[in-house]
């Protein structure tokens, strides 16, 4: 291999290894020798966007942009970047743009779509998800922001029944279903929904019904164990999630499973007023910059204001929660 493909392996290596910085310094020193690269661009702003480095992945973005103004993934990596840093307008316009250039792409006016329906305008997000279904009526995630349109609109229901008809669709895939099923209690999916309404047994029991669609281990934690940790601390079972971590812990592989095991059983200690402990597993997050990447900073922040609100220190809280939004929180 010649040298920057042979880099640009040693940076794969990394990041599989869970080695998040290491990765991350490869690719920069990679950027910097060959700054026009397309393909370095992509992977680098891609890996900043997802380990939560939002705003020197906006700076990447931008260049790329900038450079390859009609490359469709730089546009969207460039308005979803705008849009978790708080830039809204700009972020509005960079996916009108989009649309205007890729006309004939349903993706565009569901992206379009999307950020009308974060802005609180119905109407123009349904108009944009039509437009999408008129382009191609199998669009899958069009149908699925249809659903969460009605869950914004109060009818949460209506949004769980919108989603069961899109899984009874027999062309998704198991990873399509167990997104649309468990995705992480942050957006409207069926876990999400029957936990709004206080549902956590039937919430359960859908978490239970997604384990088929989760085929190795490091699937179950994100999907199937995260939310089900999360569903045991929203209703008062701190105990449980201990047990949880626990188990985790014990496991040699995947690495990250020792990691989610350190998150989880902090928040279980926060939850019990175990606040010495709590703050000495903040502190091991923060130190695990290196195997996490950004997330880890998120969730050191996150549990720091938790514990400074049952501390009475609203201050310190509030400090917690503005840091986080470097990370596009």
């Amino acid at each position: 291999l010649g040298e920057k493909d042979r880099r640009r392996l040693e940076a794969w290596m990394a990041w599989i290894d869970y080695r998040v910085k290491d990765a991350l310094d490869i690719e920069r020193d990679l950027l910097a020798r060959w700054p026009d690269d397309k393909a370095i661009l992509e992977s680098l702003s891609e890996k900043l966007w997802a380990n939560w480095y939002a705003e020197e992945a906006t700076q990447v973005i931008e260049k790329a942009y900038r450079l390859y103004p009609d490359h469709y993934i730089f546009g969207s990596y460039y308005w979803m970047n705008l849009y978790t840093t708080g830039k809204e307008k700009e972020a509005l316009e960079v996916v009108r743009l989009q649309a205007r250039r890729h006309p004939e792409n349903p993706d565009a006016w569901d992206s379009l779509g999307y950020m009308f329906q974060r802005l609180a305008l119905p109407d123009s997000a349904n108009a944009a998800f039509d437009k999408a279904l008129s382009i191609d009526p199998d669009f899958l995630w069009s149908h699925r922001n249809i659903a969460y349109q009605a869950y914004y609109d109060g009818d949460a229901t209506r949004a769980i029944d919108l989603l069961e008809r899109i899984l009874d669709r027999p062309d998704l895939v198991d990873r399509q279903r167990l997104y649309m099923l468990t995705d992480l209690l942050q957006t409207p999916s069926v876990v999400f929904l029957y936990a709004e309404q206080g549902k956590f047994m039937k919430a359960m029991d859908v978490i239970e019904r997604a384990r088929q669609y989760a085929p190795d281990f490091e699937r179950e934690l994100r999907y199937i164990i995260a939310n089900r940790n999360k569903l045991w601390l929203r209703d008062g079972h701190a105990d449980k999630v201990l047990a949880s971590a626990a188990s985790l812990a014990e496991r040699g592989e995947p690495r990250i499973a020792k990691l989610k095991a350190l998150e989880y059983r902090t928040a279980a200690l926060v939850a019990l007023d175990s606040l010495d402990a709590a703050w000495a597993g903040v502190v091991e997050l923060r130190n695990a910059e290196n195997l996490w990447g950004g997330y880890s900073q998120v969730m050191a922040n996150k549990l720091t204001a938790e514990i400074a609100l049952r501390e009475g220190d609203v201050e310190a809280a509030l400090n917690a929660l503005d840091a986080m939004k470097s990370c596009g929180i």
